[in-house]
């Protein structure tokens, strides 16, 4: 028992160095004490172990450099393994439980000229366990974990030639099990992941030449069966997971010849079967990014199970310190990554499953894919000599969400909002520039999911495939998207009484091209691509706005930018190439029930750029859907810029489709509004006479005979 220590109350840090650390193993094992009323940190652990070369403030630790002299260092084998089990940790000062733990191989030079420096993280890792523990009542945070995996290089002063940094078959990994964190003044777990390569310097440093490589390393995170994560001043759950091959290349005189790669790697979230409720902020808030010139063979995996993430916007709770802030979400997890060229073989899927996410002030459940390619976000020299980049690209990516059997219920704005984004982007000036986004694939599958009684929309999907192109003075770009989709599957959910849409679908494939100068030239292509949407057995009822409202866009426009010379597209005629083949947008709803919403029954809406775009397709697809009593209209669907346009909401002859029931609708029933051809047949109009005047708006468009004499 460990109490009314004016510090904290268990502290143990240790600390290696040397040039080579080979085979070292670091190991704390705390369990059955009881840590309270102190007021420092309960348990404050720190371990590290560098391999160090260079000038540093101690240099008896380290390798001094010399002038000529090329120097090595290197961690391998090794590991920090932190395993607390079964204590009591309450009522401290400050935090509940520290852990700070790295592993480090690093150059830090204060003059000299090397021809090269070589660090490297081979085959190590840091583990960290925690289980039964309960630990409440703390000051601030009720158990922070920081884990660093480094390699880097910081001169000042000197130069080096040629940098190399390497991080292979290392790893992080977080297991947090059967745990009560409760009642914290912040958040009850911050759980902060890194693995990162960077070469920096100071005034008058310089590096000539720099790789930084990330290869076959993985960050871990499971959280399971903790029993209560709840009622914490602030967020009940971060975790932050982040892999760099970077630069930081601060105050360096010119701009380094720099490559820099993450391959073979990833990260992965287990969260399932635990409470996070009543929280401050968020229950559970999730970011995994990652960052290079280069990325392949990525993954990201996400599994959020069974959980129960309850907010306050509905609860009494006279015990709690603080209530919940005024935009909190229940779950709230992002995925973002960014390579100057290359994103290879990228690999996200996120799965949530059984969770019941209720009454916080914001959004139930916000989750966030994006993913970009070029220029603007990679660091270089900040004189602003950024790296030639002739091409980034996007190919073999995928994201896929599958939610299903959750309850997302009562929050203050949308139920569930989903945003999936791949990017390519870059400016050329006197130069060419190829972006290209290929075989990628957006997926969303929700199955048997409840979205009802938020304030705002029951589920929004918002998905982009996306190319923005500077074109500059005397450049040639070339944008092309390629053998990639959106697809969005709904199948037996229930999205009703929210205050905005049930459900809403915004989806596009597009290429923007923003043109400076009228000597420029600019290429877009969208070939093989589609926007799907498949509706069935789901209920979109007692919305206060449309029940079901879908935008579908495939374009390529090219406009004047911000420069100096805005150039409008009719003076881009000449330089300006537009091409769309066998791009499609469809729908099919089947057996869905669309009643009593305040506006549109289902609004089907697609739009194709330049038009007329003969290599794009719509078609759509309707068969044994109730879309009655809505306040507007009961379908609407507009098409402008198509190729071909089919609409089978009923075809006799071919024995598909129909035996819909549109009635009772304030509006149209059917509103064709771009007076296009659409089949209707063998549908129910509320009367055996078949639709009456003004039940489909552009009838003469519209095939509805023979129409259903019954209700079906």
């Amino acid at each position: 028992t460990v109490s009314g220590s004016t510090g904290d109350g268990i502290s143990i840090f240790s600390d290696i160095t040397a040039p080579l650390v080979q085979n070292v193993n670091l190991n704390s094992s705390i369990s059955g004490n009881t840590v309270q009323n102190n007021g420092g940190n309960g348990v404050s652990l720190g371990n590290d172990l560098y391999a160090h070369v260079g000038q540093v403030y101690n240099p008896e630790e380290a390798v001094v450099a010399q002038n000529g002299q090329s120097l090595t260092a290197t961690l391998e084998n090794s590991s920090i393994v932190n395993d607390l089990w079964d204590n009591k940790v309450n009522s401290n000062g400050q935090m509940g439980v520290q852990l700070l733990n790295e592993l480090s191989a690093e150059y830090q030079g204060l003059g000299g000229n090397l021809p090269a420096v070589t660090v490297s993280v081979i085959n190590s890792g840091i583990t960290n366990c925690l289980t039964g523990n309960s630990i409440g009542r703390n000051a601030f945070t009720g158990a922070l974990i920081e884990n660093m995996v480094n390699v880097s290089a910081y001169i000042n002063n000197g130069t080096i030639d040629v940098f190399t940094g390497n991080i292979a078959g290392s790893s992080i990994a977080n297991n947090l099990l059967n745990n009560v964190v409760n009642k914290n003044g912040d958040e009850g777990v911050n759980n902060l992941n890194r693995v990162s390569g960077y070469a920096g310097g100071g005034y008058g440093g310089g590096i000539s030449q720099a790789a930084i490589n990330i290869a076959s390393s993985q960050i871990t995170n499971l959280f399971s069966d903790n029993s209560s994560i709840s009622e914490n001043g602030s967020t009940g759950l971060v975790s932050v997971n982040h892999f760099e091959a970077g630069t930081g290349l601060i105050f360096i005189p010119y701009a380094p010849d720099i490559t820099s790669a993450i391959t073979g790697s990833g990260i992965s979230n287990t969260i399932e079967n635990n409470s996070l409720d009543l929280n401050g902020g968020d229950g559970a808030n999730v970011v995994n990014i990652f960052e290079a010139g280069s990325v392949t063979g990525f993954t990201i995996n996400n599994l959020l199970a069974h959980n129960t993430v309850t907010g306050t916007a509905n609860q009494a709770q006279p015990d709690r310190a603080v209530a919940q802030a005024e935009f909190a979400d229940g779950i709230f997890l992002v995925n973002a990554g960014h390579a100057s060229t290359l994103i290879d073989t990228l690999a996200v899927t996120n799965s949530l499953s059984g969770n019941t996410v209720q009454d916080h002030t914001d959004t139930g459940i916000i989750l966030v894919n994006e993913f970009s390619v070029g220029q603007g976000r990679f660091r270089a020299a900040e004189d602003g000599q950024q790296p030639a980049l002739p091409s980034a690209t996007i190919t073999g990516a995928t994201i896929v969400n599958n939610l299903t059997d959750n309850r997302v219920t009562g929050n203050g704005f949308d139920g569930a909002e989903l945003f999936n984004q791949f990017i390519a982007t870059g400016f050329a000036d006197m130069s060419d520039l190829v972006l290209a986004i290929e075989n990628s694939h957006i997926s969303n599958t929700l199955e048997n999911n409840q979205f009802n009684g938020n304030g705002d929309d029951g589920l929004d999907l918002f998905n982009d495939i996306h190319i923005n192109a500077g074109v500059g003075y005397f450049s040639n770009v070339l944008a092309d998207i390629k053998g990639s989709s959106i697809n969005n599957t709904m199948a037996a959910n229930a999205m009703n009484r929210n205050g905005g849409q049930g459900v809403f679908a915004d989806s596009f494939i597009d290429i923007v091209g923003f043109v400076t100068d009228p000597s420029a030239a600019f290429t877009g292509s969208i070939c093989t691509a589609s926007i799907n949407g498949s509706y069935r057995d789901n209920e979109a009822a007692n919305n206060g706005d449309n029940g079901v409202l879908s935008f579908d866009t495939i374009s390529i426009t090219a406009d004047g930018g911000e420069g100096p010379v805005g150039i409008a597209q009719a003076d881009l005629l000449t330089n300006f190439n537009a091409a769309i083949v066998d791009a499609v947008m469809s729908d099919s709803l089947v057996n869905n029930s669309i009643t009593g919403n305040g506006f549109t029954g289902a609004e089907l809406s697609y739009f194709t750029e330049p038009a007329p775009s003969l290599g794009s397709t719509v078609d759509i697809f309707m068969e044994r859907n109730r879309v009655q009593q809505n306040g507007g209209d009961g379908v609407f669907i507009e098409s402008f810029g198509q190729g071909s346009f089919t609409a089978n909401l009923g075809d006799a002859a071919a024995g598909t489709g129909g035996f819909n029931s549109f009635t009772g609708n304030g509006g149209f029933d059917l509103n064709n509004f771009s007076d296009l051809p659409i089949t209707a047949e063998n549908n129910w109009w509320g009367q055996d006479t078949g639709p009456a005047a003004g039940q489909i708006n552009n009838p003469g468009s519209v095939d509805a005979d023979p129409w259903l004499t019954a209700a079906p």
